[in-house]
C-alpha cells in the first residue's frame, strides 16, 4: 500500500503541472478575445513559386473595427497603407487611394496577412496544440484552421508563455506554405472587461 501512494504522488503532481500550462494557454486566447486593439511589427517572408519576397509591416488591428497595415521595408514601398474595415478594403499612397477588393489567392496577401491572422486567432478553429520553444523561448505552438473559398488556410502560431505575445507565425493554404513572420513587437491594447 505504501508503494502504491508513493507512485500516485509523482502522478498528481505530474497532471497538476499539465493543467498549469493549459491554464496559461487559455490565459493568452483569451487575451487575444477581450483586447480592444493589438499593435505589432512583423517581418514577413512571402514563399511564391519562382522567387521569395520580403517585407517589414507594422498593423495596428482594431477587432470588429478599422485595421491600418503600413510598409515599414522594403523602401520603395514606404508609405504604402493598407486599410481593412469589415468588407472594405482600400489601399493608399501619399494622397493617391487604390480600391483593392482582391489581394491574392484566398484573399492573402502581405497587405492583408496580418489582421486575417488575428481574426484566426480570435474565430479559427484550434487543429493542434503543443508546448514548442520559438527562439529559444518558451512558447504555446498552436495551429488554427479557417475555410477559404477555394482551400483550408492553416495559421499556425508561435506564442511566448511568458507573456502571451506573439513570436513567430506560418500561413499555409491547402498544403503549401505561403508565409512566415517574426514578430518584432508586439503589444496588447486595453483588455475589456465583461
Amino acid at each position: 500500500m505504501r508503494k502504491v501512494v508513493l507512485l500516485f504522488i509523482p502522478v498528481v503532481l505530474l497532471l497538476s503541472g499539465c493543467s498549469a500550462d493549459s491554464l496559461a494557454r487559455q490565459e493568452i486566447l483569451s487575451r487575444f478575445s477581450k483586447a480592444s486593439y493589438l499593435q505589432m511589427t512583423a517581418e514577413i517572408k512571402c514563399e511564391y513559386e519562382n522567387e521569395q519576397r520580403e517585407y517589414k509591416l507594422t498593423c495596428h488591428y482594431v477587432p470588429d473595427g478599422l485595421c491600418v497595415v503600413s510598409v515599414v521595408e522594403p523602401e520603395e514601398l514606404l508609405g504604402l497603407v493598407a486599410e481593412f474595415e469589415g468588407d472594405e478594403k482600400r489601399l493608399s499612397y501619399q494622397d493617391t487611394v487604390l480600391d483593392a477588393p482582391l489581394l491574392g489567392m484566398e484573399g492573402l496577401s502581405p497587405a492583408g496577412l496580418l489582421p486575417l491572422l488575428c481574426d484566426a486567432i480570435r474565430d479559427g478553429y484550434i487543429m493542434e496544440e503543443n508546448g514548442e520553444e520559438c527562439n529559444d523561448i518558451p512558447a504555446w505552438r498552436i495551429t488554427f484552421l479557417e475555410e477559404g473559398e477555394k482551400e483550408s488556410l492553416y495559421y499556425t502560431v508561435w506564442f511566448s508563455k511568458d507573456d502571451g505575445r506573439m513570436l513567430a507565425a506560418e500561413v499555409t493554404t491547402g498544403t503549401v506554405l505561403n508565409f512566415k513572420l517574426a514578430f518584432t513587437d508586439f503589444i496588447f491594447g486595453d483588455i475589456l472587461t465583461e
